[in-house]
């Protein structure tokens, strides 16, 4: 009965060494534990502070030069700046010492328990212990989100437009972030790709502004852009963000007097192309002239012809944007200059229209009719070549006489 009674007892001490050590390591004179960590759960992609308890609780003699190592094991690791190896010099019986690590979750962490582990040795002993227990890893989808990403400039076709972007951090604690916008054939970000946002407090907004680059090949409509939003804790989502693209129309109108008559000049000075054009001109409520042009691409003109010179036209343009919307423009066009103008008008139309920009008011083309500044100084150049030739054939030496 005595000898069961032992059995017993050993037995029961066992179980309770087996049953504890997964929370406690025991190694020559050392004992060490976990003794808790924050925050709880962890989370993938973040850090969180360990702490061990290390203590000399099994004997009465001094434990010295004692060094505790962490382990990298996956899904923790430490920085290669944060001290790895932490010393005690000496730990007296019954004395115990606290070790602190600031470990990295890895962002593909497996949800559920893993293990962590520091390795200890001593003076006097061969073998390290290894101090190891499981930390609890959850997921949780970021409290950071995007609330806004609006235009602060027109976005029109060919333009360059800001965009302020907005984070709201609906979580409890101060979060940090970067957005990465990805570009496509219609919107590239200019100057930065990815913004950084420092800090976050809980239940607070963060903006920063972001230029697009519009592609001036595109045609007005909706397009939509990718925003990566990447947590420091939590996973990355993608936003898809909507952005209208404009593209008013525009057209100049301007008019030039000709030796025949007058014309009126329609430049399409906009960013897109202009449809179905139809133009006429005329004088009080009276239509002078008509004419549809169609289509006028971007930096194109057409002419209309008045058969009468006049000063003024009142000018009617309708035509429909990319939209199919149909404008309607009405303006009172005067004259830019007589036809007599119309070389030097040219050279500065052609001077300044290097970068094919149409200027209001100046002459495309040079007038048809005579100039009779030539032809007076011609025939003041063959009236002194006649004078010439009738003085040296009438009265000079080559002048031939009849024999008596």
């Amino acid at each position: 009965m005595k000898d069961g009674k032992v059995l017993l007892c050993v037995f029961a001490l066992f179980a309770l060494a087996s049953s504890a050590s997964a929370y406690t390591a025991m190694g020559g004179l050392l004992r060490g534990q976990l003794l808790k960590y924050e925050p709880y759960p962890a989370l993938p992609n973040s850090y969180i502070d360990v702490w061990f308890s290390v203590s000399n609780s099994l004997g009465n003699d001094l434990v010295k030069d004692v060094q505790c190592s962490f382990d990298d094991m996956y899904p923790f690791s430490m920085d290669p700046t944060d001290p790895r190896i932490q010393t005690i010099d000496t730990l007296q019986p019954g004395y115990d010492a606290v070790l602190k690590y600031t470990v990295r979750v890895d962002e593909r962490a497996v949800p559920g328990n893993n293990s962590i582990a520091i390795y200890c040795n001593s003076s006097g002993y061969s073998y390290p212990v290894k101090i190891e227990d499981y930390v609890y890893v959850a997921t949780e989808e970021s409290a950071l989100a995007v609330k806004s990403f609006e235009p602060l400039t027109p976005v029109e076709i060919g333009s360059e437009a800001v965009f302020k972007l907005t984070l709201k951090n609906t979580g409890a604690r101060a979060l940090s972030a970067t957005v990465d916008i990805n570009s496509t054939d219609a919107l590239t970000p200019l100057g930065v790709q990815r913004l950084y946002f420092d800090r976050i407090d809980p239940n607070a907004e963060a903006s920063m502004n972001v230029t697009l680059g519009v592609s001036p090949s595109k045609s007005a409509g909706y397009y939509t852009l990718s925003l990566t939003l990447t947590p420091n804790i939590g996973n990355a989502s993608v936003y898809k963000a909507g952005v209208v693209v404009e593209a008013t129309p525009e057209i100049t109108v301007s008019m030039e007097q000709t030796t025949t008559g007058s014309q009126v000049l329609i430049a399409n000075t906009g960013n897109t192309a202009i449809r179905s054009v139809y133009a006429s001109a005329g004088q009080s409520g009276r239509t002078l002239a008509e004419d549809f042009i169609g289509t006028l691409n971007v930096d194109d003109f057409a002419t209309l012809s008045v058969t009468q010179q006049t000063s003024q036209l009142d000018v009617e343009v309708s035509f429909r944007d990319g939209n199919n919307v149909q404008h309607v423009l009405r303006q009172t066009v005067s004259a830019s200059g007589a036809a007599a103008n119309a070389t030097s008008a040219r050279t500065q139309f052609q001077r300044n229209g290097s970068n094919n920009q149409l200027i209001p008011g100046i002459r495309l083309t040079t007038s048809t009719g005579p100039d009779y500044v030539q032809i007076a100084a011609i025939v003041i150049i063959l009236g002194g070549v006649g004078y010439v030739v009738y003085r040296k054939l009438l009265k000079g030496k080559w002048i031939f006489k009849a024999k008596k």
